[in-house]
């Protein structure tokens, strides 16, 4: 990863969940940066491999406030409008911005140890219950492959219970397995070029580590975000059965897209590329999980 020190993570957030991100009460690290991108991502700020600016004009009650706090005249106002010139900011390294008190500025990423993150872990360790643990999450973590299997050894030698949420494309995914409880893994469409179109990656890698993981004996869930007119389709959720079925009866968990990163697309200055999909009801959600009940996946 661009600029990322060999002991240290580029972090969006830490948060914790509770059977969301796997058993019991977590505490989840999201990384910043991802080899994908999915027209639908919920966390767009989490793509790009370096620490970002996301802009809330709608924080100020005067909008003039954000022009001064940028030197490199990023920020505009025209006609009463606030507009934010996208190609300044990409090409920023210094992001001057987040300095300032501002509240329309947020900052998208920090660099935090490997030695450090462990030690964070331990001392909030008392609040996890018995099958409590820590999840790694993204963007995508493998993008920090040495980093992320630094956490994770140092973490399984302390006992934590681990997981970690990946889309599956690194051909290094294995060599984490010994230090992973729990592989949360995405399948996104089950037509390679389809998914290649759309996100940028072919399913040839992804395919192979669901198999290996499970050859192994080692606890999976197959993860697919349902995105209605992308992959919501019956001879798609059939072709999904198919191919994961030859596998084994592996665990499935069926994802409904959602809008509530937009908010997020916007404030880094792009157009929201998902505008136009809509969130499946429940009734598609439940058609989807019986289809692929169908063919003896476990699903939920």
């Amino acid at each position: 990863m661009s600029g990322q020190k060999s002991h240290n993570l580029l972090v969006l957030n830490v948060g914790f969940t509770v059977e969301l991100d796997g058993p019991g009460q977590r505490m989840v690290v999201y990384l910043k940066g991802c080899n994908m991108r999915c027209p639908w991502c919920a966390a767009p700020e989490s793509i790009s491999p370096r620490p970002e600016a996301l802009f809330y004009p709608g924080r100020l009650n005067d909008s003039s406030r954000a022009i001064t706090v940028c030197p490199h005249g990023a920020i505009t106002v025209v006609e009463d409008a606030v507009q934010r010139n996208t190609a300044v900011c990409d090409s920023c390294d210094t992001l001057e911005c987040l300095n300032s008190d501002n509240p329309a500025f947020e900052r998208a990423g920090e660099e935090i140890g490997v030695q450090e993150l462990v030690e964070k872990v331990i001392r909030y360790k008392s609040f996890f219950p018995k099958l409590g643990g820590v999840t790694i999450g993204g963007g995508e973590p493998t993008c920090q492959f040495s980093g992320v299997k630094a956490v994770l050894a140092k973490l399984r030698e302390k006992d934590i219970h681990t997981a970690i949420e990946t889309n599956g494309t690194s051909k290094l995914l294995p060599r984490l397995f010994p230090t992973l409880d729990l592989l949360f893994i995405d399948l996104k469409h089950p037509d390679n070029k389809t998914a290649e179109k759309l996100t940028g990656q072919g399913n040839e890698i992804i395919m192979s580590n669901i198999r290996e993981r499970h050859a192994q004996g080692g606890q999976i869930i197959v993860r697919i975000c349902l995105v209605p007119g992308f992959n919501s389709d019956d001879d798609t959720l059939n072709a999904f059965g198919s191919i994961l079925s030859e596998i084994g009866p592996l665990n499935v968990e069926i994802l409904p897209f959602h809008r509530r990163g937009e908010v997020k697309w916007k404030a880094l200055g792009h157009e929201y590329p998902s505008k136009n999909v809509q969130e499946p009801s429940p009734e598609l959600v439940q058609h989807a999980q019986s289809i692929l009940s169908n063919y003896g996946l476990k699903v939920r």
